[in-house]
Protein backbone atom coordinates (compact mmCIF):
# COMPACT_ATOMS: atom_id res chain seq x y z
CA UNK A 1 0.00 0.00 0.00
CA UNK A 2 2.84 2.39 0.76
CA UNK A 3 4.03 2.04 -2.82
CA UNK A 4 0.62 3.11 -4.15
CA UNK A 5 0.01 6.12 -1.90
CA UNK A 6 2.13 8.61 -3.89
CA UNK A 7 0.26 7.75 -7.09
CA UNK A 8 -3.32 7.73 -5.78
CA UNK A 9 -5.35 10.84 -4.98
CA UNK A 10 -6.07 11.25 -1.28
CA UNK A 11 -9.85 11.19 -1.79
CA UNK A 12 -9.54 7.77 -3.46
CA UNK A 13 -7.46 6.38 -0.60
CA UNK A 14 -10.47 6.79 1.66
CA UNK A 15 -12.56 4.65 -0.68
CA UNK A 16 -10.03 1.88 -1.41
CA UNK A 17 -9.65 -0.77 1.28
CA UNK A 18 -6.55 -2.95 1.50
CA UNK A 19 -6.97 -6.22 3.38
CA UNK A 20 -4.04 -7.87 5.10
CA UNK A 21 -6.00 -10.96 6.11
CA UNK A 22 -9.16 -12.85 5.23
CA UNK A 23 -10.93 -11.82 8.43
CA UNK A 24 -10.88 -8.14 7.44
CA UNK A 25 -11.96 -8.96 3.86
CA UNK A 26 -15.01 -10.85 5.15
CA UNK A 27 -16.27 -7.58 6.68
CA UNK A 28 -16.59 -6.11 3.17
CA UNK A 29 -17.35 -9.17 1.01
CA UNK A 30 -19.99 -11.83 1.66
CA UNK A 31 -18.57 -15.29 2.36
CA UNK A 32 -20.59 -16.61 -0.59
CA UNK A 33 -18.58 -14.38 -2.96
CA UNK A 34 -15.11 -15.48 -1.81
CA UNK A 35 -13.37 -18.54 -3.26
CA UNK A 36 -12.91 -21.66 -1.13
CA UNK A 37 -9.17 -21.01 -0.82
CA UNK A 38 -9.96 -17.75 0.98
CA UNK A 39 -12.46 -19.27 3.38
CA UNK A 40 -15.48 -18.57 1.20
CA UNK A 41 -18.19 -20.69 -0.36
CA UNK A 42 -18.07 -19.61 -4.02
CA UNK A 43 -16.08 -22.62 -5.19
CA UNK A 44 -12.46 -23.21 -6.18
CA UNK A 45 -10.61 -20.25 -7.70
CA UNK A 46 -9.85 -22.20 -10.89
CA UNK A 47 -13.56 -22.90 -11.43
CA UNK A 48 -14.44 -19.24 -10.88
CA UNK A 49 -11.81 -18.16 -13.41
CA UNK A 50 -13.04 -20.73 -15.94
CA UNK A 51 -16.65 -19.53 -15.51
CA UNK A 52 -15.58 -15.93 -16.01
CA UNK A 53 -13.63 -16.77 -19.17
CA UNK A 54 -16.63 -18.72 -20.50
CA UNK A 55 -18.89 -15.72 -19.83
CA UNK A 56 -16.50 -13.38 -21.66
CA UNK A 57 -16.35 -15.77 -24.61
CA UNK A 58 -20.16 -15.83 -24.76
CA UNK A 59 -20.13 -12.04 -25.10
CA UNK A 60 -17.45 -12.10 -27.84
CA UNK A 61 -19.88 -10.96 -30.57
CA UNK A 62 -20.86 -7.96 -28.46
CA UNK A 63 -17.21 -6.99 -27.90
CA UNK A 64 -16.47 -7.30 -31.63
CA UNK A 65 -19.50 -5.17 -32.52
CA UNK A 66 -18.44 -2.57 -29.96
CA UNK A 67 -15.00 -2.38 -31.58
CA UNK A 68 -16.54 -1.93 -35.06
CA UNK A 69 -18.88 0.82 -33.94
CA UNK A 70 -16.05 2.83 -32.48
CA UNK A 71 -15.79 5.21 -29.61
CA UNK A 72 -17.31 8.53 -28.66
CA UNK A 73 -16.60 11.35 -31.09
CA UNK A 74 -15.45 14.06 -28.68
CA UNK A 75 -15.69 16.75 -31.38
CA UNK A 76 -19.48 16.37 -31.24
CA UNK A 77 -19.63 16.95 -27.48
CA UNK A 78 -21.52 20.09 -26.51
CA UNK A 79 -19.87 22.41 -23.99
CA UNK A 80 -17.03 21.93 -21.59
CA UNK A 81 -16.91 19.02 -19.16
CA UNK A 82 -17.83 20.22 -15.69
CA UNK A 83 -15.24 19.36 -13.07
CA UNK A 84 -15.73 19.96 -9.37
CA UNK A 85 -13.51 23.07 -9.63
CA UNK A 86 -15.70 24.45 -12.43
CA UNK A 87 -18.82 24.05 -10.32
CA UNK A 88 -17.35 26.11 -7.48
CA UNK A 89 -17.84 29.28 -9.50
CA UNK A 90 -14.32 30.68 -9.43
CA UNK A 91 -12.27 30.51 -12.60
CA UNK A 92 -8.55 31.08 -12.72
CA UNK A 93 -6.36 31.57 -9.70
CA UNK A 94 -5.84 34.17 -7.02
CA UNK A 95 -2.97 35.60 -9.08
CA UNK A 96 -5.62 37.07 -11.39
CA UNK A 97 -7.86 38.27 -8.56
CA UNK A 98 -8.59 41.99 -8.78
CA UNK A 99 -9.90 43.72 -5.69
CA UNK A 100 -11.50 47.17 -6.00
Amino acid sequence: MNMLKPFVRTDLLGIIHFHTNIKSAKKFFPVEALPNEMGGKAGPTKDLIDEHIKLLEEFRPWFLQDERIGRVNESLRVGKFKMADDLAGMDGSFKKLEID
